[in-house]
């Protein structure tokens, strides 16, 4: 377990130091951006890193949609479940 938590930081390392040396400005951009908004500072190298260039979607509801953080609601019927958020691991990291 060790070894892979290692490594998972190492990644991490790696990816933070190629988006900083990045020549793309945009991409740059949108991690400060990320990073900016409260809860989301580690989370923006991913989110970046799976979404690319976010402006490629229309609205920030696309957005939230793609990295599946929108509440949901369950109905069957008269049966009602309630709002949940279905996180997406692999986006958020989380």
């Amino acid at each position: 377990m060790f070894k892979l938590e290692s490594d998972q930081k190492l990644f991490k390392e790696k990816l933070k130091e190629t988006l900083n040396n990045s020549s793309n400005d945009v991409i740059k951009n949108q991690v400060e951006l990320i990073q900016s908004l409260d809860g989301f500072s580690k989370s923006a190298l991913n989110i970046v890193a799976e979404t690319g260039d976010i402006s490629r979607f229309h609205s920030a509801s696309a957005l939230v949609a793609f990295v599946d953080i929108d509440p949901r609601t369950e109905e069957s019927g008269q049966m009602k479940k309630g709002c949940f958020i279905k996180r997406k691991e692999k986006v958020t990291g989380t």
